[in-house]
């Protein structure tokens, strides 16, 4: 392999790197993490992003839940019906 051939290629990757970091900043793209490996898709899409607030409004509810569980725990109440509950 040449010299000539071996700058000819570097360039030619050093292009092809180059523009995947425009077309990423430019359009919000993921084409190096894709490539990379870390995402399993390059193009945003608007299915992950609803995805992504159903999950955000299901966790929510969820530890609004948890918080309301922990408070009936901690009632005094629930200890002496408990303690009740194993006298029968």
């Amino acid at each position: 392999m040449s010299v000539l051939m071996f700058i000819c290629l570097f360039a030619a990757v050093m292009v092809f790197s180059l523009a995947l970091h425009w077309i990423d900043a430019k359009k919000g793209w993921k084409l190096n993490a894709w490539m990379m490996g870390d995402t399993h898709s390059p193009f945003p899409s608007e299915v992950v992003q609803r995805d992504s607030a159903e999950e955000t409004t299901e966790v929510s509810q969820l530890k609004e839940r948890v918080a309301v569980l922990e408070q009936i725990v901690t009632e005094p109440v629930y200890e002496l019906n408990k303690k009740l509950n194993s006298l029968k």
